[in-house]
């Protein structure tokens, strides 16, 4: 781990949280790295947000085949998540096990989204 240019360490509690980040490795370690980072992230965020994520499971399956929906429906079916992120891992989860795919992007009805696109998926 290199240490700070500024000349300050950081607090103990962050020295294993630093980030260092080659900016001149090829674009394709970068982005290898940044996948990588987020596989190893996903479980922690797994463990922590668990009675909600199934839920969200839970409501997504409860629903026939064929059935839409964005992250808007997701929290308001079930209420809001434990952090913000959690709604996208969750979708993301069923993404990559096949149980829904994207059928295209909707402006988000919340207001504190600005209008922002999100992905509609759908329960296969």
């Amino acid at each position: 781990m290199t240490r700070p240019q500024f000349g300050v360490d950081p607090p103990p509690h962050r020295k294993n949280a630093m980030l260092v980040i080659d900016h001149g490795a090829p674009k394709a370690d970068r982005q290898a790295e940044g996948v990588a980072r987020r596989d190893d992230i996903l479980p922690v965020v797994e463990a922590r947000d668990v009675p909600w994520r199934l839920e969200a499971r839970r409501w997504v399956l409860g629903h026939p085949v064929g059935f839409e929906f964005d992250a808007d429906d997701l929290t308001d079916g079930i209420g809001d998540p434990p952090s913000a992120g959690t709604p996208g891992a969750v979708i993301n989860g069923m993404a990559r096990s096949g149980l829904i795919k994207s059928v295209g992007w909707v402006k988000s009805a919340r207001p504190h989204s600005n209008a922002s696109q999100v992905q509609r998926w759908r329960l296969l």
